[in-house]
């Protein structure tokens, strides 16, 4: 065993709460854990139980330059394990193995002991499981619906939808009968003063439209809410009609479980702000179901770009570097927010967290309105898995060598981050970020 030294960092509170008690946050809305991928090591066998939108949406931020600590924080919140997170840590930055390994050790005796084990689906952590030939012939998105609701049951496994890949092929027929209540029901709210329950769980800045023989090509997303017991069919790229015009019976559909405190952004109404969205979470820590894509301009809220400006520190002009801000012009010009929205996290102590304020300053500037918006939630309430955590330790070491990582990395002393310090944001990603006021 290798001699473990320790010393302490000062981390921002803001970056050490994004941990979950029992069951975390977003372990299972995007559906079955995948099962099959297996790193083979020298010493171990790394298995990476995540599913498929959690690994990509993950990598995403570390290969974006995010803070370390943070990034860390936010998967163990989206229900992964710690060594997990650190193998695709170390996949994006494997110079930086040392100062990840520091990080993850140092975090250890404040995790959640889920998030310790190399198995996150023991003792019963993960709902029954079925497969798509228990159902019965030409399945019936009602009869995945009810197992859900009734049983809590899931359809296995989850599949890889941006490959084209489905849980099973939909009845056109039956997806047309739910878009066309939606529609119904979508029609009736925007008439009513308050609208309250909208059939939609994310929105999407528009692009070009691909062709009816594409767009057959990308599975429909078909989200179950336990509360309510509700059937969301995500129409966003009318792939039904797509699907209709070229005459097709079946079309892929993948499904998006949602536990009870998870609901459809469109329960905010067609006119939602940033802060409504904030209210559910704070008030009853109630989640909107995740996008399925914030990297390719899926959002939950167009919000206000003065709605950001009033609760958020947003820089001016004088203190951004010039070149990051003729990047963020350029950006900007060329494709608004099509292809990455603002992110806002919402910590369970009452504060907001903003990526790049600096983009904000520079919407006003070329007179931009609306904001898209994804919210992404932490909260702190965890247990913790001991003191030294050496096993974990040896897990966190072994993920970094699968990922290729230098060995030598695991003799770097932990970082354990300090809770005494003052509320700030060193190290943030290129732009920085902003804080909501106490």
């Amino acid at each position: 065993m290798k001699k473990r030294f320790i010393r302490a960092l000062a981390v921002p509170a803001a970056l050490f709460v994004a941990l979950l008690a029992g069951t975390p946050a977003l372990a299972d809305p995007s559906g079955e854990i995948r099962r099959d991928i297996h790193i083979q090591t020298g010493r171990d066998v790394v298995r990476l139980d995540i599913d498929t939108r959690t690994y990509r949406e993950v990598l995403d931020f570390f290969q974006s330059g995010y803070p370390t600590a943070s990034v860390l924080l936010h998967a163990v919140n989206l229900g992964m394990t710690i060594n997990d997170a650190v193998y695709l840590a170390v996949k994006a930055d494997r110079e930086g193995a040392e100062q990840i390994y520091a990080t993850a050790t140092g975090m250890l005796p404040s995790l959640p002991g889920w998030a310790c084990s190399s198995n996150r689906a023991a003792q019963g952590r993960y709902a029954p499981q079925y497969l798509l030939q228990e159902l019965p012939p030409q399945p019936k998105i009602a009869e995945v619906a009810r197992r859900f609701f009734k049983e809590n049951k899931r359809l296995a496994p989850f599949p890889d939808w941006q490959l084209g890949k489905a849980h099973m092929p939909a009845q056109v027929s039956e997806l047309e009968a739910l878009v066309k209540k939606q529609e119904e029901q979508r029609n009736q709210e925007q008439a009513a003063p308050i609208p309250e329950k909208g059939p939609w769980w994310y929105l999407d800045a528009k692009g070009a439209q691909p062709p009816d023989s594409e767009l057959v090509k990308r599975p429909v997303f078909v989200s179950l809410y336990k509360n309510g017991e509700r059937i969301v069919v995500d129409n966003t790229l009318k792939q039904v009609e797509a699907a209709r015009r070229l005459g097709l019976s079946e079309l892929g559909a993948v499904f998006v479980y949602n536990e009870d405190y998870i609901y459809p952004v469109g329960d905010l109404g067609p006119k939602a702000t940033v802060k409504d969205g904030a209210s559910r979470f704070f008030g009853g820590g109630n989640e909107a179901t995740p996008v399925p894509q914030w990297s390719n301009g899926n959002f939950h809220v167009l919000g206000k770009r003065e709605e950001l400006e009033q609760i958020f520190k947003i820089p001016e002009k004088k203190d951004v570097n010039e070149k990051e801000w003729k990047r963020l012009s350029e950006e900007l010009q060329r494709d608004g927010f099509k292809k990455r929205p603002m992110l806002v996290s919402l910590l369970d102590s009452g504060r907001m967290w903003l990526d790049e304020p600096a983009r904000v300053a520079v919407a006003k500037e070329q007179q931009m309105e609306d904001v898209p918006v994804v919210y992404f939630y932490h909260s702190s309430g965890r247990q913790a898995c001991g003191v030294t955590a050496v096993p974990c330790q040896e897990l966190v070491c072994d993920a970094v060598v699968a990922a290729g990582g230098d060995p030598k990395a695991c003799e770097a002393e932990a970082i354990i981050p300090s809770l005494q310090q003052p509320l700030t944001l060193p190290d943030s990603p290129p732009g920085g970020g902003a804080t909501s006021p106490s």
